[in-house]
């Protein structure tokens, strides 16, 4: 059995990888998973050995595929994977880890999708980790796709440009986008980093391009 360990720079999280059905690409949802659809086991998939989140780094982390039986380096403990916001350049770090069960190599195709939620004993699958705001629009995400694939806007369609310019266009005077406090969506958002540009390093720092990009897909996400 060879396995493959993918690290993300991003909560409470589950994965799903997705492979041609001819493989036997998985990951544990319990210790005692073998990789049968459905699974059988019923324990609480918060127990997975192949995800865990960590407030720092692996240093030995090494992305290559490796049989189970000589992992190429001690993997680190789980740590608390509470809320730490990104922009403030505290972010989490999730790993995870891919089993592939089969006689041959997978395809190459497969894609892993890792979702974080609001942590509940009650989450229910897949309605409260795909794109979950029981308050409407304007109300808290409690669950999303975090490895959602961004669009290259230098190849983005004349549509789809379109499409995005309307978007921002709307979220900054639609009403549907003002909050109670009178503030619409758009200037709130320039209005975080205003302030984290004058009481943080985000520019002519190394922090520039990391900050920046996870304002922006925040930015881009959440609306």
């Amino acid at each position: 059995m060879k396995r493959s360990i993918l690290p993300l720079a991003l909560l409470f999280v589950t994965a799903v990888a997705v492979s041609a059905p001819a493989q036997t690409v998985y990951m544990k949802d319990t210790p005692a998973d073998t990789g049968a659809e459905p699974n059988p086991d019923t324990g609480p998939m918060w127990v997975s050995e192949d995800i865990w989140v960590r407030t720092s780094p692996d240093p030995a982390y090494q992305p290559y595929p490796f049989t189970a039986s000589s992992p190429p380096w001690v993997f680190p403990p789980h740590q608390n994977p509470v809320y730490r916001d990104p922009l403030k350049s505290t972010p989490n770090y999730v790993y995870v880890q891919v089993r592939n069960d089969s006689a041959s190599a997978s395809t190459g195709t497969e894609r892993l999708r890792v979702y974080w939620a609001k942590a509940s004993t009650g989450l229910s699958w897949p309605s409260q980790w795909v794109d979950y705001q029981p308050g409407g629009p304007l109300s808290l995400l409690y669950g999303t796709e975090i490895t959602k694939p961004r669009k290259n806007g230098a190849t983005a369609s004349a549509a789809e440009q379109s499409a995005y310019v309307n978007a921002i266009l709307a979220v900054g005077t639609n009403p549907a986008y003002v909050f109670p406090m009178g503030k619409d969506y758009w200037h709130i958002q320039q209005q975080i980093h205003d302030e984290m540009g004058s009481n943080s390093n985000i520019h002519n720092t190394l922090a520039f391009l990391p900050w920046h990009t996870s304002f922006c897909c925040n930015s881009t996400t959440r609306p």
